[in-house]
């Protein structure tokens, strides 16, 4: 099988607009796969977001941060000066899912309120991800020929 059809998707949050002091999460289950790209994207602000992270579970009403992947923490990541013409956008990148808990919880707090929204992609499936529920898509269309 073509490894890029073995993807999931997954619109963790959809493009809204956060409060100042109010932080939108969501989660993402990483069961059967091996590596999640998350894409976070923060509209045009004048103040960079003050959290900015991701953390883990073996559920999903708990989860402990991930020092490598907390914004602007000791051992994490620098996160983008705000950008008041195009926004900002951050990937971050978690190979070998095997050694991480089941369960990701991204963490946005906008500097300013402002749009947000966040992507996952999981990939390198143990099981071919061949049908719409299992890509995490409402509809999947294919076609053998041309």
């Amino acid at each position: 099988m073509i490894d890029g059809q073995n993807h999931k998707y997954s619109l963790l949050l959809y493009p809204q607009s956060v409060a100042t002091n109010a932080t939108a999460t969501a989660t993402v289950d990483t069961l059967g796969f091996d590596h999640c790209q998350i894409y976070v994207t923060n509209g045009v602000e004048a103040t960079n977001p003050t959290v900015l992270k991701v953390s883990e579970g073996t559920n999903t009403s708990a989860s402990t941060d991930i020092a490598a992947f907390t914004g602007d923490g000791g051992s994490g990541f620098t996160i983008a000066a705000a950008d008041t013409d195009n926004g900002t956008s951050t990937l971050l990148d978690l190979p070998q899912l095997g050694a991480r808990e089941r369960y990701l919880k991204i963490h946005v707090t906008p500097g300013a309120t402002g749009l947000v929204s966040a992507v996952a992609i999981l990939s390198k499936a143990k099981i071919g991800a061949s049908t719409a529920a299992l890509k995490g898509v409402d509809v999947y269309q294919t076609s053998t020929a041309s």
